[in-house]
C-alpha cells in the first residue's frame, strides 16, 4: 500500500501554529519515529528551523489591519514555558552529591529538568532526545540517565521505577538511539584503535594489530550498521584484552599490569548489560 503524501508546506504552517507532536502524528498518520523522520527532513530542506520546532506562536495568522492604518505585527514566537505538575513529575537525585536531586516534568512533548537548588532549568524536545538524552543501563533494573546541554552534561541516577517512566515516554526503540547509543560507547575507539595498532606493529606484536584492528573495524559498523549486536562484539573484544594482559602476566609482564584485569571485565560488562537491555526492547521498525 503506498504511503499517503505528506504536504511539507501545510505541515510547516502547523507546526508554526503550535500544534502538538500528537496532534501532527494523528493528523498526518505518523508514528513517532515518523514524526521524527520528517521533522529532520524539514530541518535538512530549511523549510523549518530548530526554533520553529522549540517555540510556538499563539497568533500565527497575522490580525486584519485596522482602517487607515498598517498592517499589524505577527505576533513574535514565544517560548515553551512547561511547568511541572504533579500528576507528571518525579524526582531522581544525581549521579553525585553537587548534581543534587532534580524534578523531571514529562510533558508530552519535552522532558523539563528542574534543579532543586537555585540554576536555570533544562528541557529537551522529543525530537533532540537521540542527541540530548542517554540511557545507560544498570544492574538491578537501574540506570544512569545522562543529559547533554550545549555545554553542561547532567547526570541522573534512575532507580527502577523512575527509569520505567522515564522509557515509557521515550516509546518503543528505535534504530537511531541504537545509533546514538553506540555512538556514545563507541566515541574514543578510533584513536584508541590507532595507538594500540602502530604501537603494535613497531614492537612487531602481531596479535596487537589484530586486537586495534578488530577495534576499528567495531567503530566502523557502529557508524554504518548501527545494531545491538555490536554491544556484545565489544564485550568480546575486552574479554580477549583481559585474557591477553593476564596471560602477558603468567608468561613474565610486571604484575603491575593486572591492575587493568577489573577495569577491563568492568568495560567490557557494560557491553554485555548494553545488549541485554536493548535485546528485551521492542523496536518500532523491527530492524534492531
Amino acid at each position: 500500500m503506498a504511503k499517503p503524501r505528506i504536504s511539507a508546506k501545510e505541515v510547516v504552517q502547523d507546526i508554526r501554529a503550535g500544534l502538538t507532536d500528537s496532534t501532527l502524528m494523528e493528523k498526518y498518520n505518523l508514528s513517532p519515529k515518523g514524526l521524527h523522520s520528517l521533522f529532520m527532513k524539514l530541518l535538512d530542506s530549511g523549510a523549518i528551523t530548530r526554533q520553529d520546532l522549540v517555540f510556538k506562536a499563539p497568533n500565527p495568522q497575522p490580525a486584519a489591519a485596522p482602517a487607515g492604518r498598517g498592517p499589524v505585527e505577527e505576533t513574535p514566537f514565544v517560548p515553551r514555558s512547561p511547568q511541572p505538575g504533579p500528576s507528571a513529575t518525579l524526582k531522581v537525585p544525581g549521579l553525585s552529591k553537587k548534581d543534587g536531586t532534580w524534578e523531571v516534568a514529562m510533558g508530552e512533548d519535552t522532558l523539563t529538568f528542574f534543579p532543586s537548588a537555585a540554576g536555570d532549568p533544562m528541557e529537551v524536545p522529543r525530537w533532540e532526545v537521540d542527541e540530548r538524552l542517554h540511557v545507560m543501563p544498570l544492574w538491578g533494573g537501574q540506570a544512569v540517565l545522562e543529559v547533554r546541554d550545549r555545554k553542561t552534561k547532567l547526570k541522573l541516577k534512575l532507580d527502577p521505577a523512575a527509569r520505567a517512566r522515564i522509557e515509557a515516554w521515550l516509546g518503543p526503540l528505535t534504530e537511531s538511539r541504537v545509533r546514538a547509543a553506540l555512538a556514545n560507547r563507541f566515541a574514543y575507539c578510533m584513536p584508541v584503535a590507532i595507538f594500540i595498532g602502530l604501537s603494535s606493529l613497531a614492537a612487531a606484536d602481531y596479535l596487537g594489530v589484530v586486537m586495534g584492528t578488530a577495534l576499528g573495524g567495531l567503530w566502523i559498523l557502529a557508524k554504518y550498521w548501527p545494531r545491538k549486536e555490536l554491544f556484545l562484539l565489544d564485550a568480546l573484544w575486552f574479554a580477549a584484552l583481559t585474557a591477553r594482559v593476564s596471560f602477558n602476566v603468567i608468561t613474565g609482564d610486571s604484575p603491575f599490569w593486572l591492575i587493568l584485569v577489573p577495569v577491563l571485565l568492568f568495560a567490557g560488562l557494560f557491553g554485555v548489560l548494553y545488549y541485554l537491555d536493548f535485546r528485551e526492547k521492542e523496536t518500532a521498525d523491527g530492524t534492531v
